[in-house]
């Protein structure tokens, strides 16, 4: 006669510990951490879904850090935890988002130099470089349908994180404060002239674009008020900017550079 199966126990034996997921990943079921990215189990739909939302996670970071929004709201609106007894917070990205945001931005400027011209240097670039940006940047703006000069605004924004890295003693580095004319205060008294001021006229309109962006990469209908409020705030407390009653449409020609790489990265 065969021997008996072993005794089983009284208690189910514990399960293998599963990767604790960051507060990041708990803003849209569809976002998973970086190494399931390319799981075959994904489909498509999801694998997009998942891309959009850590683009939006970049822009909310930079954009919240241009014009100052508080973090612990942001964080809030996110449905990730802060602790009061701690420094309030500056970032809403996890150190592993931040170190992938600065690969990104540093690797744009080099793709960029070496695909303007499609020549031998572009045979250098790793195809996982070549793949890096549309997966990461460009395909998710698509599928966000943010607009040809908006996503090479972003794609100008995302490029300049590496000059800041969010840290707020290089405000002057952000996205909003390099786009401020030469003698800003001397055109801002000047601000009743309406369109005749054609400086402040184009740097409101790149605010503008700032806050059409926006309203692309928010998350849910809390993080485009907090980024909103800030921008308002920004926009009056710190630039001294009234309200206009002049047209503006938000279009940016900051960024146009990027078109080329685009392309070639369409065809590459």
């Amino acid at each position: 006669m065969d021997d008996p199966p072993p005794p089983y126990a009284a208690t189910p034996t514990a399960a293998a510990p599963t990767a604790v997921m960051s507060p990041a990943l708990t803003v849209s079921p569809g976002l998973w951490p970086s190494e399931h990215r390319c799981n075959s189990l994904w489909n498509t739909r999801a694998l997009r879904q998942t891309s959009s939302v850590q683009f939006c996670r970049y822009m909310i970071e930079i954009l919240g850090f241009a014009v100052n929004a508080d973090f612990s709201l942001l964080n809030r609106a996110l449905g990730q935890p802060v602790l009061t007894t701690s420094p309030p917070p500056t970032s809403i990205l996890t150190p592993e988002e931040r170190a992938e945001l600065l690969r990104l931005s540093q690797l744009l400027p080099e793709l960029l130099a070496k695909g303007s011209g499609r020549g031998t240097q572009w045979l250098s670039v790793r195809r996982c470089d070549r793949e890096a940006i549309p997966n990461a940047i460009i395909n998710p703006m698509r599928h966000l349908d943010i607009s040809f000069s908006q996503r090479h605004f972003a794609i100008e924004i995302i490029s300049g994180y590496s000059s800041h890295l969010c840290d707020g003693s290089k405000r002057s580095l952000s996205s909003i404060s390099r786009e401020k004319p030469p003698f800003y205060d001397f055109w801002r008294k000047l601000a009743f002239l309406g369109w005749f001021n054609l400086p402040l006229v184009m740097f409101s309109d790149e605010i503008l674009a700032h806050a059409l962006l926006m309203d692309k990469i928010s998350l849910n209908d809390e993080v485009k008020i907090v980024l909103g409020e800030a921008l308002e705030r920004y926009r009056a407390e710190e630039l001294g900017l009234g309200e206009y009653n002049i047209a503006l449409d938000g279009h940016t020609y900051i960024g146009q550079r990027w078109w080329q790489l685009e392309k070639v990265l369409q065809i590459s």
